[in-house]
């Protein structure tokens, strides 16, 4: 008699926990784009291995989606005898292209069922007000509202991108930034009221231009009078500017990586859903933070005012990096008028601080030196736009200068290139700009 073969192992996970790993998988492949193989050969082991397993639970031994993967695996030329490490690295790239294409495709199949009519208990076209007009779905509601005024768009923007890429979600509502706005068609105040109301976690952001505003803080006193859950975030506002009930919430400053962290932190534990691996935020934790520096605080406009008032000429500083390896280089100011260094930040191209050094210098024209061992910082740090044979690349310094205690962070671009003198090879910092 022969023997019965084991069918293949169905699913056992449900697509609810399926898709957001396979979401974050996508975002850990990005990582190994612009790498060589060897770079990722061992991170891109563990990932595979991962994958495998969470499409193996989520569609079956025997399904397409499993296929699809191994087929991906395969991805480019082989050969028995050996392959060159251009040929490798030609797999590599191809691989990890139809990795995407079946990640892409897993997820887009698993949005698909969740979406379907099975979803939801109650028919869409049962939901519907009494005058006609479509009530969205449960489906439909935000998890996260971002109150803010439209004129910090750039930073709200910048905030949705961390969200999505912090926790994995796209049921954000951020009516300035598109993708994110209101549904067309229904009426503003009663949608965005029926959602302050309703949405799991609120962020507030509160910068000068939302205290001048009389919608923001209407949605933030109407969420602090239901007594729900809401994030306070400051961007060019201190706590002592707050006031009203509000004053007693806590609140986090957009400009502290920490108190991002943070707020991913306290959000996923009201939304009930993990936090992704750093590597996968960073980025856009880092775009936050600068686009909150660009804010200028209350105080700084009011004594941009004065000056203005006072007839005295704006302010005008010009930074070059002079000095050429082995000698120390030294980051050149030159300003219109007397301004006090306090501060040199070593930045990565995204933005991420690496090192500070403090500095005290002061008057219209000085040298700040420019630390050889914080650049080391840099160099050495894993990033997408390092050159993997030699490590150059762009990267950023910021000074913060400051004038009568208010301080303006100046941040200048740079590359990072190879200099070779005699047969010592240095780092040699290029860059100059006029702000």
């Amino acid at each position: 008699m022969a023997r019965r073969s084991t069918p293949p192992k169905g699913p056992d996970w449900p697509p609810e926990k399926t898709l957001p790993l396979l979401r974050e998988q996508l975002l850990r492949l990005q990582e190994f784009k612009g790498k060589t193989f060897r770079e990722v050969e061992r991170p891109e082991d563990e990932w595979e291995q991962f994958t495998r397993s969470v499409i193996i639970h989520g569609f079956g031994e025997g399904s397409q989606n499993l296929s699809n993967f191994y087929t991906a695996r395969s991805a480019g030329i082989q050969n028995l005898m050996g392959i060159s490490d251009h040929q490798r690295q030609l797999n590599f790239e191809e691989r990890t292209l139809q990795f995407e294409s079946t990640l892409n495709s897993s997820i887009r199949e698993l949005e698909a069922t969740l979406s379907g009519p099975a979803a939801t208990s109650t028919p869409r076209a049962a939901l519907a007000r009494p005058g006609g007009t479509p009530i969205a779905s449960v489906s439909d509601q935000p998890l996260v509202l971002i109150s803010h005024s439209s004129k910090d768009v750039e930073l709200a923007s910048a905030l949705v991108e961390f969200l999505r890429s912090g926790l994995l979600i796209n049921r954000i509502r951020c009516s300035s930034v598109d993708g994110f706005r209101l549904p067309a068609g229904v009426q503003t105040d009663s949608q965005l009221r029926a959602e302050v109301n309703s949405t799991n976690v609120l962020i507030g952001l509160i910068t000068p231009n939302s205290l001048a505003s009389a919608y923001v803080m209407f949605e933030l006193g109407a969420r602090w009078g239901a007594g729900s859950f809401m994030i306070p975030l400051l961007a060019g506002v201190t706590p002592d500017e707050i006031r009203g009930p509000l004053r007693g919430l806590n609140a986090l400053c957009a400009n502290n990586d920490s108190q991002l962290h943070q707020l991913l932190s306290d959000a996923a534990k009201v939304l009930a859903i993990p936090v992704q691996n750093p590597a996968s935020y960073v980025g856009q934790l880092s775009a936050v933070r600068v686009r909150s520096l660009e804010i200028e605080p209350r105080e700084r406009q009011g004594a941009a005012m004065a000056v203005q008032a006072e007839g005295s000429s704006e302010l005008r500083v010009s930074l070059a990096v002079v000095g050429t390896p082995p000698s120390p280089q030294m980051l050149r100011l030159q300003a219109n008028q007397p301004v006090r260094a306090v501060r040199l930040e070593y930045l990565l191209a995204t933005g991420v601080c690496l090192a500070t050094d403090i500095s005290n210098l002061e008057g219209e024209s000085f040298d700040v030196p420019i630390d050889d061992q914080q650049v080391l910082k840099l160099w050495n740090t894993p990033r997408a736009d390092r050159n993997p044979y030699d490590h150059s690349g762009p990267a950023k310094l910021r000074l913060t200068l400051s004038i009568e205690g208010i301080e303006f962070p100046l941040t200048l671009p740079i590359h990072m290139e190879s200099y070779f003198h005699g047969n010592t090879n240095y780092r040699k910092l290029i860059g100059s700009e006029t702000f």
